[in-house]
């Protein structure tokens, strides 16, 4: 419990205590917020599916979602939604890198799990977390990907991004 209150305090700059609107003393500068959350991530199961993928491989990754999400029990709608947001991930990488991928899909108990990694280098980190101004060319596809999913993490390892798409069954 006092994790997530503090938490609460580190990313938003005002915090209601006992009815009353205040600003936050913990409230911290959301690039440094963060970068404290870079964590490694745990290495995806043996078990997770996977798949190279360039600019011809969007259709077989949208089927590939969707055919682990529907096995896994997700609604229809739901299943629409991790599409995009892995369509939008996997988009990135094939406009902003070499333009490969790999995706690993694997799914447990409660959600399904998108993973792409690339040879990019995602340098604001705060992507995927700012909204995005209408005069602005760029910046869509991980706020979109971030709103359609259940966790975005982002990652940007020794050889490149590490994505992973988090989709919860219900």
């Amino acid at each position: 419990q006092a994790t997530i209150r503090e938490d609460v305090g580190r990313t938003h700059p005002y915090v209601f205590d006992n009815g009353t609107r205040a600003p936050s003393v913990q409230y911290a500068d959301p690039t440094t917020v963060a970068a404290s959350c870079l964590l490694p991530l745990p290495d995806p199961p043996t078990t997770a599916e996977s798949m190279t993928f360039g600019a011809d491989g969007l259709r077989s990754i949208r089927r590939l979602v969707g055919v682990h999400a529907a096995g896994a029990g997700m609604s229809d709608d739901r299943i629409g939604e991790f599409q995009i947001a892995v369509n939008e991930v996997a988009t990135n990488t094939i406009m902003h890198t070499d333009g490969l991928g790999t995706l690993r899909v694997w799914g447990d108990d409660e959600a399904v799990v998108c993973e792409i990694t690339d040879e990019g280098r995602i340098t604001d980190p705060l992507a995927g977390r700012r909204r995005v101004g209408p005069d602005q060319n760029s910046g869509r596809g991980l706020l979109l990907a971030a709103m359609m999913s259940d966790l975005l993490q982002i990652v940007v390892g020794k050889t490149g991004n590490i994505i992973r798409i988090h989709k919860n069954i219900t």
